[in-house]
């Protein structure tokens, strides 16, 4: 079973740390993902950007949830193939039972989110590998979406 995170703004991917020793002995593989924007992942551009920040409507950044789900899924799917992580198994008997558990920490649950969201957005084969992979999702501390007049 690989545990996937995906951050808050606070905390990066170093809070797993600590199980990172207890991983090989219960059969997991830990995997931190860097949302885009935070040390050592990549930036955004400004009209990535453009749909977000204060004084915007929340139809407004559709376009960039849309992608982060996308580039979500596309990671999961791709280190999935990758590392060859078994296929999950809904037999919650199995202690050996493969796939991801997805854990979206904080404000990373939107990003979680995102990818639920948008799955009409990727295409089929993505869709199709994905459904052979995720176990589960979680969300882990609070998801609080606020907008300020």
């Amino acid at each position: 079973m690989s545990l996937t995170r995906v951050h808050s703004c606070y905390g990066g991917p170093a809070v797993f740390e600590k199980l990172l020793p207890l991983a090989h002995t219960h059969n997991l593989r830990i995997v931190s993902v860097y949302r885009r924007g935070y040390p050592p992942s990549s930036g955004f551009r400004d009209d990535e950007l453009a749909g977000i920040g204060p004084q915007k409507r929340i139809e407004d950044a559709e376009p960039f949830l849309r992608a982060q789900g996308d580039e979500i899924a596309t990671f999961l799917v791709n280190f999935a193939m990758a590392q060859r992580i078994p296929l999950s198994d809904p037999d919650p008997n199995n202690l050996d039972a493969g796939g991801i558990v997805l854990i979206g920490w904080s404000l990373g649950g939107v990003h979680v989110l995102a990818v639920l969201a948008y799955l009409d957005g990727l295409s089929e084969d993505t869709q199709l590998t994905l459904r052979k992979y995720l176990h589960t999702i979680l969300f882990h501390g609070e998801t609080v979406v606020q907008t300020f007049p």
